[in-house]
């Protein structure tokens, strides 16, 4: 993170981030803080950019493909945000 607005609580200049927002492929991104989320230093910038794509991927297939209904993704994603700290 090279700049930050006043308003910014959760992050600090030097922060290594991965960002969830549109026209990312560019040398500088604006994103609201809660697009944002560090990057762990155990982890590198190649496996945190392929983050989002995977997150967008698996929430779109459980969307689109198998039609969940909104409660049915919410319940999915707790399953799978303990099932993912339990491996880490």
């Amino acid at each position: 993170m090279r700049r930050i607005g006043p308003d910014v609580k959760n992050f600090s200049i030097g922060d290594r981030v991965v960002v969830m927002a549109i026209d990312t492929l560019s040398t500088t991104v604006t994103a609201s803080e809660s697009l944002c989320e560090k990057l762990p230093d155990e982890l590198s910038f190649a496996d945190g950019a392929s983050m989002p794509i995977v997150f967008a991927t698996a929430i779109y297939s459980l969307i689109h493909v198998a039609r969940l209904e909104p409660g049915q993704v919410r319940s999915l994603a707790l399953v799978f945000c303990c099932s993912c700290v339990e491996s880490y």
